[in-house]
């Protein structure tokens, strides 16, 4: 059941109605037929399935309506197959066929072509007319729009009955001009020569094609081709909000040197004999008499480089995990043998910034031709910080197929932002690094360089860093402001050609020593770092503050042939909002046309521009009126019950019925806009996406990652669940309970003074601060006071008194359950016989005390509750004898001694 008949009579073929249930998950299932052809079947260029599913590149068609762009729905064409009764064409009696897809753009969509109706044409017709070429003068005039698909033929090639050609050739979409008094149908260019009666447009045929330009553009845009090409998402029929933008003045010097580099740059044109004479190479003249001479690539040698070389073939790709901080990475690769012994090397310069998505393609050479093959290979590749020189980590590649002439080898790099081991750089730890293929690790030493070869060998400049030998040459390491293989040259950062403290980092020096890179710090953008990034203030009108605000930052792309529907991409930020702001501010490099803020589930279209300004200033708010509601809100339950497929037909409904409806969404597939003509304009949007950074999650504790490019991000932020903090959210509240720390650690700001700090903040510390200067106040009366013997000796007196008091009330909470015949006065007499002890030795006196009514009883079993006597005196004089007190007279009397003498009291 492949379409190869392989049994006789092709009995295997005869069983394709049957294919279904073979249960072969290397199957496809129809849908608009039980049919199951093989997987290798699809995408062929073979229709398989009667409704074509099984091709969807072949006419456009495709089966998830998440790649299905909102302007081909209802457009006349069948692109999805979701089941025979549902379609991107069925149930569109709601959808306007005259929308910004199809107003205007020469194409007949819609019955009578109401959609071209009273555009901008340069054949200048009156209101509810269409161009039109009459056979009788062969000239472009103009026909009402009531004489247009009446099934009369008043235009040449029939542009008047247009369903004509399409409902006899709907696959053949260039047969579209009909022969005159004929129904056939031909491609335009074939007119003269396919319609066999032309009834005196053999003028038209033997007209040159110059002097009628217009005619033949109007008869082109009949194809059918051209429905085809599904448009992209759009903004130009939007209204753009907020209407002012401010600019920063830009210095016209900085215009100036700009345009001087970009008219410095030029390609030089190929010779393609030139490219023919030495294959891969480049050709030279050498000498007076102009000899022709080829300069090789490392992968080809020869005379005319006709030879290839034996070599490694290495494909990099890296990422920084630490984009904090702006990180230029110094990448040496080299090809080493078992004995250690460097065969080639590359060097290269990776920026997180500009080279996150770039693939580096290298050759690595064996010293030998032929190589030897008793020996295993191996890659090496070393990081290092090249702002300060300073080693990062490696890696190791092994050559894994030593026996053939050319290895390819590819490898994804992660360059760690933590690093939990420092060793010492020395010739030990680098050998060791060498033979073993260690996890990254840093090593430090007193000179922030990597001691691995004898220094004595090396011949690289002062300031740079030898880290190795090949061909008893030195493989150096230049800092940013050095270049050549020695590093003793000046770069062209040696002076920063940076604006805005943007960092200089010089392009390969082989290639050229004039180009450079600038590395540019947060908040500016441009090639030397002299554009600001857009500024985009929020502010909260009729909406409350909320604690952390999601922005969305959309882009719109233009159409692209290649991919034909390129699909808006975006970026969110996050940030938190202080208690005491209300206003937020973001900063954005990329362009972007669309911003949508979100705070928890709720949607606002904040920003809308057809045409992205760079370094624009915009103030815009956070309101009501700019809120996107689910369509929940706007429907009935009998639309939301409808598939997405058939519900998204009903989207235009809101926009027509609220004029003041700004957006909307369905928080499944669409984000939707309202044009200006009141029609919906929707694209895919993710509402499920899950921030983890593509992956690279850092984030602790289930925190989530935000970062500020899809693809090429330049800075990441983590987003902390409840109870937790932190840059990386690894610190939580929970060990704090309830504490000053915890209610006022967020709203102390380190980097403000007292005087800007928040109302919570300043009241807390002037209660502190009045509670402090009251103990110090009345601290030091009280040691002015007692200074004196008379008032020692009140205060003794006055203690006394308290004691008493005290011990009363411990007796009376230690005794509250139980039974006693206690007085007031035989309570003073207790105080003052246990004069000295303290409130544990009071526990265990009443403990002792209380057993002593039980203690007289001779027969407890006979004896009930109530006849138990009351706790009296006389039982505390008795436990007194047992109970002493912790700390003895003698003891205490030593104390008042001290107290006397050295004492404040």
């Amino acid at each position: 059941m492949d379409t190869i008949p392989d049994c006789y009579n092709a009995f295997d073929e005869s069983l394709s109605a049957n294919s279904c249930s073979l249960n072969d998950k290397y199957r496809f299932n129809c849908i608009s037929e039980k049919k199951c052809p093989l997987l290798t079947m699809v995408n062929n260029n073979v229709k398989q399935c009667i409704g074509g599913e099984d091709e969807p590149d072949s006419d456009g068609q495709i089966t998830d309506i998440q790649k299905l762009p909102f302007s081909a729905l209802c457009d006349g064409r069948r692109d999805i197959f979701s089941s025979p009764d549902e379609t991107d064409e069925t149930h569109c009696e709601q959808w306007p066929c005259v929308n910004q897809y199809t107003e205007c753009n020469d194409i007949w969509q819609c019955p009578k072509g109401i959609d071209e109706i009273n555009c901008p044409s340069k054949f200048h017709c009156p209101t509810d007319h269409h161009p039109c070429v009459f056979s009788k003068n062969q000239t472009i005039g103009c026909l009402h729009l009531n004489r247009t698909e009446d099934g009369i033929v008043d235009c040449l090639g029939a542009t008047d009955e247009r369903p004509f050609c399409r409902l006899f050739y709907p696959t053949d979409k260039l047969r579209r001009y009909r022969c005159w008094n004929d129904t056939s149908c031909v491609f335009y260019p074939f007119r003269c020569r396919e319609c066999n009666k032309l009834d005196g447009i053999d003028e038209l045929c033997q007209q040159n094609h110059d002097k009628i330009p217009d005619m033949l553009q109007y008869f082109h845009d009949m194809l059918d081709i051209y429905l085809i090409t599904r448009l992209p998402f759009s903004l130009e029929s939007s209204r753009p909000f907020p209407l002012k933008q401010s600019l920063p003045l830009v210095n016209k010097l900085i215009q100036y040197q700009m345009k001087e580099i970009e008219e410095s740059k030029g390609e030089n044109e190929l010779d393609m004999q030139q490219v023919w004479l030495c294959n891969r190479g480049i050709l030279i003249y050498v000498g007076q008499n102009e000899s022709e001479q080829c300069l090789c690539p490392p992968s080809y040698y020869g005379d005319r480089c006709q030879y290839q070389n034996q070599r490694v073939s290495l494909t990099l790709r890296l990422r920084n995990e630490n984009l904090e901080k702006i990180n230029v990475i110094a990448i040496i690769v080299t090809l080493v043998d078992d004995t250690d012994f460097i065969h080639s090397y590359e060097q290269f310069t990776y920026i997180s910034v500009r080279d996150c998505n770039t693939k580096f393609n290298t050759y690595l050479l064996y010293q030998d031709r032929p190589k030897n093959m008793t020996k295993n290979y191996t890659i090496h590749i070393d990081a290092y910080d090249k702002t300060d020189l300073l080693y990062l980590t490696s890696w190791k590649l092994p050559v894994r197929f030593p026996f053939m002439p050319v290895n390819r080898e590819s490898a994804l790099l992660v360059i760690p932002a933590l690093h939990n081991c420092y060793r010492t750089c020395n010739s030990k730890y680098h050998e060791q690094k060498r033979n073993s293929n260690i996890e990254s690790c840093r090593c430090k030493s007193n000179h922030s360089r990597l001691i691995s070869i004898n220094q004595d060998q090396c011949n690289c400049s002062p300031d740079s860093i030898c880290v190795g030998l090949v061909n008893n040459r030195s493989i150096c390491l230049c800092p940013l402001t050095k270049a050549s293989p020695r590093c003793f040259l000046n770069s062209i950062c040696q002076v920063n050609v940076c604006l805005n403290q943007g960092v200089c980092v010089p392009e390969n020096d082989r290639i050229s020593l004039t180009n450079f890179t600038c590395i540019c710090q947060d908040g500016f953008t441009g090639q030397r770092c002299e554009e600001n990034d857009a500024k985009i203030d929020i502010s909260f009108s009729d909406v409350s503050i909320p604690q952390s605000l999601l922005v969305h930052f959309i882009t719109v792309h233009k159409y692209d042939a290649r991919t034909q529907n390129p699909m808006p991409t975006r970026a969110t930020m996050f940030k938190r909002i202080d208690f005491d702001q209300d206003t937020v501010t973001f900063y954005m490099s990329l362009p972007f046309h669309l911003v949508f803020a979100q705070i928890q589930t709720k949607f606002y279209l904040i920003v809308v521009q057809s045409n992205y300004t760079r370094s624009a200033n915009i103030s815009t708010e956070v309101a009501r009126s700019q809120h996107c509601p689910h369509i929940r809100e706007l429907f009935d339950q009998q639309i939301l019950d409808y598939p997405i497929l058939h519900r998204v037909k009903y989207y235009h409904l809101p926009c027509m019925q609220d004029s003041h409806l700004f957006c909307f969404h369905d928080n499944e597939s669409f984000m939707c806009l309202c044009t200006e003509k009141r029609h919906a304009n929707c694209f895919h949007f993710d509402f499920n996406m899950t921030y983890n950074c593509m992956g690279w999650n850092d984030c602790q504790n289930e925190g989530q990652c935000f970062q500020d490019h899809p693809t090429c991000p330049t800075k990441t932020m983590c987003v902390c669940r409840e109870c937790f903090y932190g840059t990386k959210c690894h610190f939580n509240t929970k060990q704090f309970g309830l504490s000053l720390d915890a209610m006022l650690g967020y709203q102390i700001r380190p980097r403000l003074p007292i005087t800007r700090q928040s109302m919570y903040v300043k009241s807390s510390i002037a209660v502190a601060t009045i509670m402090l200067a009251v103990v110090l106040i009345f601290g030091t009366l009280s040691i002015l006071t007692f200074q004196s013997k008379s008032c020692q000796k009140v205060d003794i007196t006055f203690r006394c008194s308290i004691y008493h008091i005290i011990f009363h009330a411990i007796i009376s909470n230690l005794l509250k359950d139980q039974k006693h015949t206690l007085t007031d006065n035989d309570m003073e007499h207790i105080c003052k016989l246990t004069d000295g002890f303290s409130d544990a030795d009071m526990h265990s006196l009443c403990h002792d005390a209380a057993l002593g009514p039980i203690r007289d009883i001779h027969d407890i079993e006979l004896l009930l509750s109530e006849e138990v006597r009351g706790i009296s005196v006389d039982d505390f004089i008795k436990s007194l004898k047992a109970i002493r007190p912790s700390v003895s007279e003698s003891d205490l009397k030593q104390y008042e001694d001290w107290n006397k003498t050295d004492g404040s009291i």
